[in-house]
């Protein structure tokens, strides 16, 4: 008979996990993500990002207690069998994420999300975890939590401001060494309303401004870490050079299976195995011969419409990508394989749609009721959409030889100056 454990964690220290937990926990597809890095290839450029995704995991569920607590503290009913499948969610909530996720997902849309259904419902209802929700009768519960559907219960985990982030701001950090973090106090301010998970800045109708900027300085830290860490263009490259393997072995006929039941090492040396071009590309990132950038386009010398309209000619949809690579490819005469754009584009700003209680009553973070100025973007939100937005960046990486021929090529191609210059 399964015990509850407790598993002692890096950030949270003494993590506890009831019975279901720790089978949850013991699932062959929950043990997969211990071999999936939480940032991809970042560790290429900060050696202690080597952190996954069940650690992660672990730490999601850690801050899912932090905030129930909380919630109970301020006289909510949170339930026992809310709090247990709450937990459940936590630890199962990026049981779908493939290696390199993040680039093959969001930067060049090879597949689609790991939390939409489509991609989480055969993690969700076969193998281990599927036999085991069966048995348990929760599968269509925790699906539905998973996928937003249960008001507070999936916002707690998969919201604006919710547990995975309270996590994962953390533990990046740490992991990268940045001295960014954010105070326990966060978590004070969570209550429930309408249904929904909401932050509460205000007191007996009054803003709290503590409050609010504990708030703001959370989305400035995720902010930084885009920047600094997230985003940085040596990652970017590395991620691009796998991406463009794993492209490429889907053209010879590889299935997206061949790519999501596997982990990071695995992925790359099944890619450096399967043709002298991902031998190039895969073997690339795991000795860290990275390609360089030849041409590089900044978010802030471009106005949104300007962005907009370069992303919509040269670079999605993918086979869109895929034309501008062989175009500038063929310009400076370089195998194809060895032109690979890399894409950085803004996502919107979920969190500052996140609930929020103040002197104005409730409303979303980013939007207050002014009467007459509905569109009316608080100063401290609006400058935090700015620094988002001027994180945009469109780079073309090829191999160190082909730069100045690649360079060229590019500009010729997108038909505009870059703003980045390579050291000679």
């Amino acid at each position: 008979m399964v015990k509850e454990t407790v598993i002692r964690e890096a950030v949270h220290g003494d993590v506890r996990l009831t019975a279901l937990q720790t089978e949850v926990l013991d699932t062959a597809e929950v043990q997969r993500l211990r071999g999936i890095k939480q940032l991809g290839a970042a560790y290429l450029v900060y050696p202690g990002c080597t952190h996954t995704r069940f650690e992660h995991s672990l730490g999601t569920l850690a801050t899912v207690r932090q905030i129930i607590d909380s919630l109970r503290q301020k006289g909510y009913a949170v339930g026992r069998e809310d709090e247990e499948l709450i937990g459940v969610a936590a630890l199962l909530h990026d049981v779908a994420h493939i290696p390199f996720g993040h680039t093959l997902e969001d930067e060049l849309h090879i597949f689609p999300r790991h939390d939409k259904m489509e991609r989480l419902r055969p993690f969700l209802e076969e193998g281990e975890v599927g036999a085991l929700l069966r048995r348990e009768g929760l599968t269509r519960e925790i699906t539905a939590l998973l996928c937003g559907r249960e008001g507070w219960r999936s916002e707690v985990v998969a919201g604006s401001i919710d547990a995975d982030l309270l996590d994962y701001l953390r533990r990046d950090a740490r992991c990268a060494g940045i001295t960014q973090d954010y105070d326990d106090r966060i978590y004070s301010y969570f209550c429930l309303a309408e249904g929904h998970l909401a932050v509460d800045l205000a007191k007996d109708g009054t803003d709290r401004p503590a409050a609010r900027s504990e708030i703001i300085h959370l989305l400035r830290m995720r902010g930084f870490l885009m920047e600094r860490v997230y985003l940085h263009h040596a990652k970017v490259a590395a991620g691009a050079m796998v991406g463009k393997a794993v492209e490429l072995a889907l053209e010879r006929g590889a299935k997206a299976g061949d790519i999501c039941w596997r982990c990071d090492a695995g992925l790359l040396a099944w890619l450096a195995d399967s043709s002298p071009e991902g031998a190039e590309l895969a073997g690339g990132v795991l000795r860290r011969r990275l390609y360089k950038r030849a041409y590089g386009l900044s978010g802030l010398y471009l106005s949104s419409g300007e962005r907009q309209a370069l992303v919509e000619q040269f670079v999605f949809p993918p086979p869109k990508r895929r034309a501008t690579e062989s175009a500038i490819a063929r310009l400076a005469g370089v195998p194809p394989h060895r032109v690979i754009i890399g894409f950085t584009g803004h996502s919107p700003m979920r969190e500052v749609d996140m609930p929020a209680y103040t002197g104005r009553g409730l409303h979303p973070l980013g939007h207050p009721p002014v009467p007459g100025r509905e569109d009316k973007v608080p100063a401290d939100i609006r400058s935090i959409i700015e620094q988002h937005e001027s994180m945009w960046r469109l780079w073309v990486f090829t191999s160190p030889e082909a730069l100045p021929a690649v360079g060229r090529a590019a500009e010729s191609i997108l038909g505009i100056p870059g703003d980045y210059r390579r050291p000679l």
